[in-house]
């Protein structure tokens, strides 16, 4: 869909800066019937009259047409100052927006001459201490049947009540909590909230907060970039720099991956997959991500492959981690069969490996599954290091990556392959 509606060329003089109108946020309502987007178009030049042209748009789907319709603009819903995030109410048509004007507005969807005439409009604001919003999320307090709403205001996250315990009803947000980060310009990042606790993504580290007793659980040193939540299990997958972190929130544990590709996910999403997967434990889910431009990795090829300068490849777009073929030889299958990730690396003799990976078959992935898979690949390292060398193929089957991971003294491994 044709969101900005501009077919921009270039500029009257050669010498003019070039502005385009980026789509900088876009949200989808648990109804699948209204998106918002919001657009921008920023000048580094103070003449320009439309210095920084924002634009916060609803459209709503018609399902005859199956297409998008433009309902409702608003120009700058923040001022002049950016938006920063947005979010839908899970279980209401309400938007709520962040913006660096020191705000969170509530857009509520309003309805005249018997729902002829809709339109979105701002009802209530919200601010504290007069610092920029940022990060959003909802949080389900049980007791009261109600989501109340978290929004991080710099280095601070502030937890607003709703007074409304009826979904039909217009929300009532009543400022309630406010919990704080130590470091003041260790700003909040990302917001997630999950069962009764919430997780607090900052700069540096990440925080998690008991949201029935409001006291600090634990924190992390890890930079997340970006994250993804399990729709049905209470699983979140964090990328950290070169690692992909998949925690559990039912009994703390964490498993690790490690990739050079890990460092430009830009975004990432767990979306419906029609077989379960054996890569992760995710059900009947697959984890998408996002690689904004061509990143220089390392791959793990099999000795069937081609052994060449090939296994250092370009990638970019959309990726996912790839199940095993059913063709594959029994070293492939072996691994498949304990529902692991695709390990695509073989370095010394099939008929050798097969004596150490008649591992048992098991329906679903755990972490101790996962655990034990580790204590495979050392094994693997162990006899790769004690073969003597004329046994073993030739150094161009390696993947780079797992040959340097051998010279340092670390535990985590590239056994990703990607599609």
């Amino acid at each position: 869909m044709d969101v900005v509606g501009e077919n921009y060329v270039s500029p009257n003089e050669s010498n003019e800066e070039y502005l385009y109108t980026d789509i900088k946020e876009l949200a989808i309502d648990s109804t699948e019937t209204w998106l918002v987007t919001f657009e921008q178009r920023t000048s580094n030049d103070s003449n320009e009259d439309l210095q920084n042209e924002a634009k916060l748009r609803f459209w709503f789907y018609n399902s005859n047409k199956n297409e998008f319709e433009l309902n409702t603009t608003i120009e700058y819903p923040h001022g002049q100052q950016t938006l920063n995030q947005m979010i839908f109410h899970p279980k209401k048509y309400e938007l709520i927006t962040s913006g660096n004007d020191g705000f969170i507005k509530i857009w509520t969807l309003i309805e005249q001459n018997q729902e002829l005439t809709r339109s979105w409009r701002c009802l209530s604001v919200h601010s504290h201490r007069s610092y920029s919003s940022c990060a959003l999320t909802f949080a389900f307090d049980k007791e009261r049947n109600s989501f109340d709403l978290c929004c991080s205001f710099e280095h601070l996250v502030t937890i607003w009540k709703n007074n409304q315990t009826n979904f039909n009803d217009e929300s009532d947000y009543e400022y309630k909590h406010c919990l704080a980060h130590f470091d003041k310009n260790d700003f909040v990042k990302h917001l997630i909230s999950c069962q009764t606790q919430l997780i607090v993504c900052h700069s540096k580290l990440i925080n998690f907060w008991n949201l029935t007793t409001k006291q600090f659980v634990k924190s992390l040193p890890w930079n997340v970039s970006t994250f993804a939540q399990h729709p049905t299990q209470d699983l979140i997958v964090f990328f950290d720099k070169n690692f992909l972190h998949l925690y559990s929130f039912v009994d703390g544990k964490c498993h690790t991956r490690k990739s050079s590709s890990f460092r430009n996910v830009q975004s990432a999403l767990f979306v419906p997959n029609e077989k379960p997967s054996t890569v992760f434990p995710f059900g009947n889910y697959k984890l998408i991500f996002y690689l904004p431009k061509q990143v220089r990795f390392s791959l793990s090829l099999s000795l069937s492959q081609s052994k060449n300068e090939n296994d250092l490849v370009f990638v970019k777009g959309l990726k996912t981690f790839v199940e095993q073929n059913d063709e594959k030889q029994s070293f492939d299958e072996n691994l498949s069969n304990e529902n692991q990730e695709n390990l695509r690396r073989e370095l010394i003799d099939r008929s050798q490996q097969d004596q150490h990976f008649n591992v048992k078959q098991t329906n679903s992935t755990t972490f101790d599954n996962l655990n034990q898979l580790n204590q495979i690949q050392n094994q693997l390292n162990q006899q790769l290091l004690s073969t003597p060398a004329y046994l073993l193929p030739s150094i161009a089957s390696y993947s780079i990556d797992s040959l340097k991971k051998m010279l340092l003294p670390s535990q985590q491994f590239d056994f990703c392959s990607f599609h």
